[in-house]
């Protein structure tokens, strides 16, 4: 069974919830190795991902957690390139606690950028009954058709995407082409070492 890289990052803070336990300072540093690798495989926000994965939180108390990650002691966070941007990397202090390096290797990062998948916005249908207008339509085809269907039925139906496309987050990626069992070839290439995700060579196929 696969255990999920955030939810082994956000169990301590979950249950502290429910039982009031301190989270550790190393609960704290893997958190926020998890937010770098994060924005560092292109999310602009981590504490909105964290907050729709797990509806009892909320985005208010991840965004607090890691604002006191760069200003609490000990300081696990450095600071963000500029106010209302995710960023930053561990501190040498967080790096100790976990024995890792914070920096996601660049390959990875480009091989995720160009392998990602693009998740198209929600789309709904809103009912018109005044007959349609040639501007809202790109082709004369299009436009003719639509004409058509309220002229037989005075009614015809309108796009509204609701809300913007979206790309996968890093983790969904990860899962989908580092660990997918369906893709044996692309799991064997690339690896996790205590928490911190590296490329490491592919090995050869001996000659027969």
């Amino acid at each position: 069974m696969f255990v999920s890289l955030t939810d082994l990052a956000t169990a301590p803070f979950l249950s502290s919830r429910r039982t009031r336990n301190k989270v550790s300072d190393e609960d704290r540093a893997r958190l926020v190795a998890w937010y770098v690798a994060q924005v560092a495989g292109g999310d602009r926000n981590p504490a909105r991902t964290l907050a729709d994965r797990y509806p009892d939180s909320s985005f208010k108390t991840w965004a607090n957690i890691f604002s006191r990650a760069r200003t609490e002691q000990p300081v696990l966070l450095t600071a963000a390139p500029r106010r209302g941007v995710a960023g930053g990397v561990l501190t040498d202090h967080a790096e100790r606690l976990l024995g890792f390096s914070s920096d996601v290797p660049d390959e990875l990062v480009e091989v995720y950028q160009a392998e990602r998948e693009e998740h198209a916005a929600s789309v709904r249908y809103d009912k018109r009954v005044k007959p349609p207008r040639r501007s809202r339509f790109s082709t004369d085809a299009e436009y003719e058709a639509t004409f058509d269907l309220w002229a037989q039925r005075r009614v015809w139906f309108i796009e509204v995407e609701v809300g913007d496309a979206t790309f996968e987050d890093f983790e969904d990626w990860w899962n989908r082409v580092a660990r997918s069992p369906s893709n044996p070839q692309k799991s064997g290439d690339r690896t996790g070492t205590r928490g911190h995700l590296r490329l490491v060579e592919k090995p050869e196929v001996a000659a027969k």
